[in-house]
């Protein structure tokens, strides 16, 4: 078993170090942090045309077909420079959940989005009951004509605040622990019916503080973790 990198990955693994090597330092990450997106969209947008966000997305949807290894690289070098970027929510856990989810039609659509930075996605899954037991699935998705109405409530979806879409796992079928009859759903972040509240950050000079319940947490961390609550009738797409 070869365990070595590949000259692409070396290369790779280069780029995004000197890119986080010239781009960060304490000062402009507290700047960031404090601003109104919590994260730099200028670097996003750089981030983006380095192909960062597409290495997860089959080619198919716009993507790279790429393996956990290229993210890990790239992971490295953003978690050595302690960048505020939601990379973990869209290019890798939204990625792979567009990439094992989403339809053909879906995929097409909303993958070339992810992959050029346009839009930022975020994983709802932890709900307040459902502790380790990831497939206990209190929201439910209800068929109403061509849409489904999602009623429920999650807690700790990573990244909230800077989402665009967020991936919703709910029940459409089989009781509250079955294993099967989970649906991921696609919901516009700011569609009618979804509520957010945002825990306060407990971070003072870089450094961070959180328990096990609250997850990392910056404003991409720090304000990431948010309630969702559904209520009202909004046109979502299964995936």
């Amino acid at each position: 078993m070869d365990l070595e990198f590949s000259d692409e990955q070396k290369l790779l693994a280069d780029s995004a170090n000197r890119f986080f090597d010239n781009n960060y330092d304490l000062p402009r990450r507290r700047e960031r942090v404090a601003s109104e997106h919590g994260f730099s969209p200028e670097l996003w947008a750089e981030m983006a045309e380095l192909g960062w966000f597409a290495l997860r997305l089959p080619e198919a949807f716009g993507g790279f077909d790429g393996s956990a290894v290229e993210s890990a690289l790239i992971a490295e070098a953003a978690g050595r420079a302690l960048a505020v970027e939601p990379l973990l929510s869209t290019a890798v856990i939204g990625a792979a959940a567009i990439a094992r989810g989403a339809n053909q039609e879906l995929g097409e659509a909303l993958g070339p989005k992810v992959a050029s930075g346009e839009c930022r996605v975020a994983l709802a899954q932890a709900e307040p009951k459902s502790r380790f037991a990831l497939e206990r699935i209190e929201t439910s998705a209800k068929a109403d004509g061509d849409s489904l109405v999602l009623n429920g409530h999650k807690a700790v979806v990573f990244n909230a605040p800077a989402a665009h879409k967020l991936i919703v796992s709910a029940r459409t079928s089989g009781d509250v622990a079955s294993k099967s009859g989970i649906t991921l759903c696609l919901v516009d972040a700011a569609a009618d019916g979804v509520t957010m509240r945002d825990y306060q950050p407990l971070m003072a000079c870089g450094r961070q503080r959180s328990n096990s319940s609250m997850c990392a947490r910056k404003r991409s961390w720090e304000r990431s973790t948010r309630v969702l609550t559904y209520s009202k009738p909004s046109s979502m797409k299964p995936m």
